[in-house]
């Protein structure tokens, strides 16, 4: 079965609002960011950037819906390619929470890449 792009989608983290990563940076990807037609798409790659930390590793949690999905270290500027694809429905929501005090700047960046099988 083919795949058909839905395209990346490029999003600035902004201070946490979720209360699981208070005073980081936290990057959302909603239903006004993700928008698709289809009742069924996955995410299968993304790019990070982010500040590099003094003295600690830079990590991003992925979550789907506030579930824990992955965690990933990241450098300045990494891929997270998960060897399974997350399978999203229209209406879910992807955060990727930074360990990087929102002090820090320039804010982390995430681009999310989508697709569905016909």
């Amino acid at each position: 079965m083919p795949y058909h792009t839905l395209g990346a989608r490029p999003v600035q983290a902004r201070a946490d609002t979720t209360g699981l990563n208070t005073g980081n940076w936290t990057a959302v990807l909603d239903g006004q960011v993700i928008t698709s037609t289809v009742p069924v798409f996955e995410l299968y790659h993304i790019y990070l950037t982010a500040p590099t930390l003094t003295g600690a590793p830079t990590t991003a949690t992925v979550m789907l819906n506030l579930m824990h999905w992955d965690i990933t270290l990241i450098g300045q500027a990494n891929s997270w390619d998960p060897s399974q694809p997350m399978l999203l429905q229209p209406g879910d929501t992807l955060f990727v929470m930074f360990n990087v005090p929102v002090t820090t700047t320039p804010p982390p960046t995430v681009t999310g890449w989508f697709r569905y099988q016909t």
